[in-house]
């Protein structure tokens, strides 16, 4: 019986020129999905300004009436501790009175472990911090000096290079904008085929790189669909989708704000009136 002989493994340079072949189908799967995002962001911003002006008094008035609310809900349960704690003195008292032995010594010297462990962990954490905050800024230019001599526009020598060569410094600036060095990562990776010393490396150093664009483009293809279920799935593009068929969205959100602010008016009411109550039981004078 004739065994079938496996296939002899391509050579380098052409598993090479295989991978070169999907890194540009997955940077066009990219540069699609990215102008996607880009697009649908710019219109939601539009459609957001639009929505403030219609609406935007009343969402200030909901915002402020709900950071009311919040405030005396933090009076309140101050208010009830402050009750709980002078409780427990007056009981605290009454046994002390009545001779009544109970064995209330601390366990220890006052330190928990915890404490201790949160100072230490604390520390170490603020090391940590101290050391990313010196070197992330020298990173960030570093690696915006570097993209930028790989991949300035004028370096091109063909019109569609050019552009090509636009596209990425503007991802370039916008990631050195929003100071990502992730990103600032991931640009010299993928551009690392336009710095002239690459044509030195070994065929399989190239190789190398090319299964590691892959799958970068692969992550980076993944994250761009998230972002743009994200962008899908929010209340925002749910509003702008029922506004473009025609329906009356911003009477709908007045008519909902309103009914928000009226709820939180009359949950403010009720802990002002419990935290007069506590106050009163308390003889404390209430402050306005």
């Amino acid at each position: 019986m004739v065994q079938a002989l496996e296939p002899a493994p391509l050579p380098l340079a052409e598993q090479y020129a295989a991978c070169l072949e999907s890194i540009r189908g997955r940077r066009q799967k990219a540069d699609l999905l990215r102008n996607d995002v880009e697009r649908l962001r710019q219109v939601l911003a539009r459609f957001e300004v639009l929505c403030q002006s219609r609406v935007g008094d009343l969402l200030t008035e909901l915002q402020r009436v709900a950071s009311a609310g919040r405030v005396a809900q933090r009076r309140l349960e101050a208010a009830v501790a402050a009750m709980e704690s002078r409780a427990e003195e007056v009981l605290d008292v009454l046994l002390d009175g009545l001779d009544v032995e109970y064995d209330l010594e601390p366990n220890g010297a006052g330190e928990t472990p915890t404490s201790a462990s949160a100072t230490l962990g604390s520390g170490s954490a603020a090391a940590g911090l101290g050391e990313n905050g010196a070197q992330g800024p020298a990173l960030l230019k570093r690696l915006y000096r570097d993209l930028a001599k790989r991949c300035h526009p004028d370096l091109a020598v063909a019109a569609t290079e050019r552009h090509r060569r636009e596209g990425l410094m503007q991802r370039i600036n916008e990631a050195f904008r929003d100071g990502d060095i992730e990103a600032l990562r991931s640009l010299l990776h993928e551009t690392a085929a336009d710095e002239p010393a690459f044509l030195q490396r070994t065929p399989a150093e190239k190789l190398q790189w090319a299964l590691e664009e892959l799958a970068r483009l692969d992550r980076e293809v993944a994250r761009l669909r998230a972002e743009l279920v994200q962008l899908h799935v929010g209340e925002l593009y749910r509003l702008w989708r029922r506004h473009e068929a025609g329906e009356a969205v911003f009477e709908v959100l007045e008519d909902d704000l309103e009914r928000r602010i009226r709820r939180e008016g009359r949950r403010l009411d009720r802990l002002v009136a419990s935290h007069r109550r506590v106050m009163e039981q308390q003889g404390t004078p209430i402050r306005s």
